[in-house]
């Protein structure tokens, strides 16, 4: 029986869902029907370590599979299945089991707080969003918070712009671009968006996002006090 675990998982412009397998034993063919969490899905093309096409796979070797219909969760093991039926049965089964998560709302500082923010990230694999929802993690405060409203791989697109209209939400991407179509959308419809290279901008431009939502602090300081003597009021006005 075949079995592998997904290392990394993306959303590719020309390919679409692209995951990449660790294989732990037996052997992948592609046409081969597999499963991953709660998705059946055949196993279109494998490509060897070194980006070569190849009909099949072992035990101990890494290799990218195309065929998903979404990116699979980093993680989840991939079985190998007799037949389409058997594949669907079994996602069925993984299914009622619930999938790993990222982003709950009770896991961010967002809970039982007055003020705020909502998120919508987007990135270019699946790892980039575990690193992203372990450093926002550590934001610790009393007064404001966040919560992730949605979340995927791939490009801002203009449906996370109008997801952003209807939550009131900022949206951030890492190692993802922004099309000039789409900026010119959420310009149009005062969403705020921020692209970034780097997670750790990316982690301090939400801070600065979140402080913004506080109140301002005022704090008086007296110069002096003055005595109006008398006044002198000239002619009219």
């Amino acid at each position: 029986q075949a079995e592998g675990v997904v290392i990394e998982s993306h959303l590719d412009s020309r390919r679409g869902a692209v995951a990449t397998i660790l294989v732990s034993g037996g052997v992948f063919r592609v046409n081969d029907w597999a499963v991953a969490g709660a998705e059946a899905m055949r196993i279109k093309d494998i490509q060897n370590f070194l980006g070569r096409a190849v009909n099949s796979v072992g035990s101990s070797e890494p290799a990218v599979m195309l065929g998903w219909s979404s990116p699979p969760v980093l993680g989840e093991v991939v079985r190998l299945a007799k037949s389409r039926e058997e594949a669907e049965a079994l996602a069925q089964d993984q299914a009622k089991l619930g999938k790993p998560e990222i982003f709950l709302k009770e896991s961010g500082p967002g809970k039982n707080k007055a003020k705020i923010l909502n998120l919508i990230i987007k990135a270019d694999v699946s790892s980039s969003l575990e690193a992203i929802d372990m450093v926002l993690k550590t934001i610790k405060t009393e007064e404001v918070g966040y919560v992730v409203v949605d979340f995927g791989l791939g490009e801002i697109s203009e449906g996370d712009i109008k997801k952003a209209v209807i939550t009131r939400a900022y949206v951030v991407s890492l190692h993802v671009s922004i099309s000039g179509a789409v900026q010119q959308l959420a310009e149009r419809s005062n969403v705020a968006v921020g692209v970034f290279e780097v997670i750790y901008e990316l982690v301090e431009n939400i801070k600065k996002k979140m402080s913004d939502l506080l109140d301002p602090e005022v704090n008086k300081i007296v110069l002096g006090k003055l005595k109006v003597l008398a006044i002198f009021k000239k002619e009219g006005k």
